[in-house]
């Protein structure tokens, strides 16, 4: 158990059998029949409303004064839906305070890292808007120094600034001081992508990389109740500062003939029984489950950090010793660590594969640089995994030294070149950038065969 980087985020048999139980009590219910479902509305306001108060409480002791009443939010289907919402309740909104952008047809600009999630690219493409890319500093973070000069190179057509919290690829917190600046100084709408710390964030132990409403001029955030939050998937939490802002992520329809039409969300009709199974499942977890559960997934980074950093040694079979030869990206706090070769003539893809292929490892492939990442869940940052893990590590680098050559004169030793691109949610994979969208096609079209 725990060989997974990510996707299975828990094996608690009790929880399975209250979720099975839940799903099937609330299967036929529908969030958009509030009327007839009377207890949805109930229990998906209180995933709303439970979200609003963690996302509160970190640094309400430096602003007692803070009022949370205004917060909140809505559920979605998950982190996409999130971002693409958040994406256009930011365009929307940019559109009405300066409607002039709007009547030319001007394309508004989201500025954020090179590291945000893709779905962000997914909503510049759906609502026509632009990505700018803020690059990273040395410590694979937004390199915010540029910020302000982004925003006045783009002349009042940036609508949305975002930062993650942590990212997917390298498990780093942006800097919140100069997004929240920015924000301030402009009015430009912030939104913190909280969807992989979801609910661990509210339990880090540092502080500097904790999201609050209640200390930042944040406009949304989104967390994943499906990845630490523990249910089912799909369901996350876009949160909003005010209901004002998060009016303009609605769709509202008056004059069609079948009656008034609103939805709050992209979808019309949704399942019921997801957000029944997540308010039930935080129930059962409690505030206590998730803390301990944040305590020592974050501990394990902490562990696996100092590992993979100073604590390896490799011993080949003709005597040679090879002392750390890897390294860790930036300085991951929260549930990922990401690592690759000191050397860019070594290959971590092929690493990758003897993970898996002797040790059932199945690591994240990453590019740009080319890395493989581990996102740590209750399943693996057990002892018994990080140790088991820290040996499986050894053992491959072992094989991988002893093989290179042999792997090089084969031509299976792929180089961290920029060549080859992780195909992002299939495990180990890997592809040759310059055919990748098509493989991306090809294989979305035989999910479908």
């Amino acid at each position: 158990m725990g060989k997974l980087s990510g996707g299975i985020y828990h094996n608690d048999t009790a929880l399975i059998n209250l979720q099975s139980i839940v799903f099937k009590k609330f299967i036929l219910g529908n969030q958009l029949h509030p009327d007839c479902f009377p207890m949805l509305r109930y229990l998906d306001a209180f995933l709303v409303k439970q979200s609003v108060a963690l996302y509160c409480s970190m640094g309400k002791e430096n602003n007692p004064s803070y009022d949370i009443s205004d917060l909140c939010g809505v559920t979605t289907s998950g982190g996409t839906e999130s971002i693409l919402l958040a994406c256009l309740c930011a365009r929307n909104y940019w559109y009405q305070m300066n409607p002039l952008l709007k009547t030319r047809n001007q394309k508004l600009k989201i500025i954020m890292p090179e590291s945000a999630h893709a779905a962000f690219y997914k909503a510049s493409s759906y609502f026509n808007m632009e990505c700018c890319l803020l690059p990273l500093t040395n410590d694979y973070v937004a390199n915010v120094n540029l910020l302000e000069s982004y925003i006045k190179k783009n002349k009042g057509t940036v609508c949305l600034l975002v930062s993650s919290a942590p990212n997917f690829p390298y498990g780093t917190t942006d800097p919140f001081a100069m997004f929240n600046s920015m924000s301030l100084k402009y009015g430009i709408p912030w939104h913190i992508d909280c969807c992989l710390g979801s609910y661990l964030n509210p339990f880090l132990q540092d502080t500097s990389i904790k999201p609050s409403f209640a200390t930042l001029n944040c406009w949304s955030l989104s967390t994943d109740l499906h990845k630490y939050g523990y249910s089912a998937k799909g369901v996350s939490v876009l949160l909003s500062r005010n209901k004002n802002y998060r009016a303009y992520q609605y769709y509202k329809q008056t004059n069609w003939n079948g009656g008034l039409y609103g939805s709050p969300t992209l979808a019309g009709s949704r399942p019921g029984a997801l957000v029944a199974v997540a308010a039930f499942t935080m129930l059962h977890i409690g505030l206590n489950g998730y803390k301990k559960c944040g305590f020592e997934i974050s501990d394990s980074v902490i562990e696996l950090k100092k590992f993979v950093s100073n604590g390896i040694t490799v011993k080949l079979e003709n005597g040679t010793i090879i002392q750390n030869p890897l390294k860790i990206l930036g300085d991951p706090k929260v549930c990922v660590v990401a690592f690759t070769f000191k050397y860019s003539d070594e290959s971590c893809y092929f690493l990758g594969d003897i993970l898996a292929k002797k040790f059932g490892y199945h690591l994240s492939p990453l590019q740009k640089p080319a890395a493989l990442h581990y996102a740590l869940t209750r399943l693996s940052c057990t002892k018994e995994n990080i140790e088991r893990f820290e040996k499986c590590l050894i053992e491959s680098l072992k094989e991988y030294y002893e093989k290179k050559l042999e792997a090089k004169e084969k031509g299976e030793l792929k180089q961290n070149d920029g060549d080859t691109a992780a195909l992002y949610g299939v495990a180990g994979s890997t592809v040759t950038a310059g055919v990748a969208g098509k493989v991306i096609e090809t294989f979305l079209d035989v999910l479908y065969e």
